[in-house]
């Protein structure tokens, strides 16, 4: 198109120097214009400059798919990595969580098997039966103390919301009361 825009105002000057002033229609039933050797010349670089700077961006654009198919690749991979490092994590915490709860568990066994040895039916004295009732409060005491811990550290408090407005955000509904 660059050629025809050039050539389009030489062969409108050569025209009007003839004198021809016939229509664009009979210009293809004219003589045909021939071209000078330094014309050819520059025709023939600026087909070769073209030819060269479309190889260019056809380089360039080779380039510019490999670097993205290889970004995306990467993006791939570095998902993967994530997904795989919270799931080992997630297992990891729940792992840990796990084994801190087998305190409890364990302090749990030890007051049962303490009650069985106890033989309650067998007691008579009042007095030991207190005592005994004393050592199960204070071992649920110590078994409930360790639970604490154990959910301290996985960061479950315990807090009382009683005066507070009713946020389910952050409380549960057990039930309703109706208006007196």
């Amino acid at each position: 198109m660059l050629l025809a825009n050039q050539d389009a105002p030489k062969k409108e000057a050569k025209q009007e120097k003839k004198g021809d002033t016939s229509s664009s229609s009979s210009d293809s039933e004219a003589e045909p214009e021939t071209l000078s050797k330094a014309d050819i010349e520059k025709i023939k670089k600026l087909i070769s400059d073209q030819d060269k700077e479309i190889e260019t961006l056809k380089e360039q654009v080779k380039q510019y798919k490999e670097k993205l198919m290889y970004q995306l690749a990467e993006n791939d991979n570095t998902i993967k990595r994530y997904k795989k490092e919270i799931d080992s994590t997630r297992e990891f915490a729940i792992s840990k969580f796990a084994k801190d709860l087998l305190d409890v568990r364990d302090n749990l066994d030890l007051a049962g098997a303490h009650i069985k040895k106890i033989k309650i039916d067998e007691v008579k004295d009042l007095e030991e039966l207190k005592k005994h009732t004393l050592e199960i409060q204070k071992g649920m005491d110590m078994t409930s103390h360790v639970m604490d811990n154990c959910l301290k550290r996985f960061g479950v408090v315990q807090y009382s919301p009683i005066g507070e407005k009713f946020d389910p955000n952050l409380h549960e509904g057990i039930f309703t009361l109706p208006e007196s």
